[in-house]
């Protein structure tokens, strides 16, 4: 049978299965509303984070000791969200505040807030690189991986081996992408250990030396 008997529709068949689905009514309409639902639930949440930093930060007023670990885990928080709607400068702010928090409470309690520093350190450093400055940004993943690594070292409360990897790969991606700027390892800092009677484990403030310091101002301040 030839290509003339096979009658009407046989072309259709064997050329446009694999464009049918674009030809049915309201499939851009669809794929325009699941948008549209995604961009609806990226902005509920954020206004929801924002909403939860004013919170913590009045708490963080009445009781700080209790407060302001709340305000900084609510600080990196909305700063990732703010960096996935694409906010990468307004990111910058809360990344920094949170960051501070932790290093300000290291000090305050000596044996605390390590890991939570670290995490929000690698934060930091990509919240920096996400505005244009990548070199600025390697002191603060730099500071991440040696948090990390003294605490899986000295099998302290918050090590984590996966962290520490995964601050690693950045650590090094963020080398890649600076040019000139070569590997240089983040050894252990030597240190008395609390069982042999010396000053209670503190937390090193993190030197910023060379790049963006971290600011006091409120992360929230400049966006109501």
């Amino acid at each position: 049978m030839n290509h003339e008997d096979r009658g009407p529709g046989a072309s259709e068949e064997t050329g446009t299965a694999d464009t049918a689905d674009a030809r049915l009514p309201g499939a851009e309409d669809s794929s325009a509303e699941a948008l549209k639902r995604a961009e609806d639930a990226s902005a509920d949440a954020l206004a929801r984070a924002e909403a939860d930093v004013r919170d913590r930060r009045s708490g963080a007023e009445r009781e700080p000791a209790a407060g302001l670990p709340a305000l900084a885990s609510a600080l990196h928080r909305l700063s990732g969200l703010r960096a996935a709607a694409g906010d990468r400068t307004g990111a910058l702010a809360p990344a920094k505040e949170a960051a501070r928090i932790y290093a300000e409470l290291g000090t305050q309690r000596p044996g605390d807030f390590q890991a939570e520093l670290a995490l929000t350190m690698g934060a930091l450093g990509d919240r920096v690189a996400g505005t244009g400055d990548p070199a600025a940004a390697v002191p603060f993943v730099k500071q991440s991986v040696r948090l990390q690594r003294e605490l899986v070292e000295e099998e302290q409360p918050g090590a984590s081996v996966p962290a520490l990897a995964e601050y690693l790969l950045n650590y090094a991606a963020r080398l890649a992408r600076t040019p000139g700027r070569p590997w240089r390892p983040c050894r252990r800092r030597r240190r008395r250990s609390d069982s042999s009677g010396g000053s209670p484990r503190r937390i090193r403030t993190p030197s910023f030396h060379g790049s963006p310091r971290l600011s006091t101002r409120s992360a929230t301040t400049a966006r109501p």
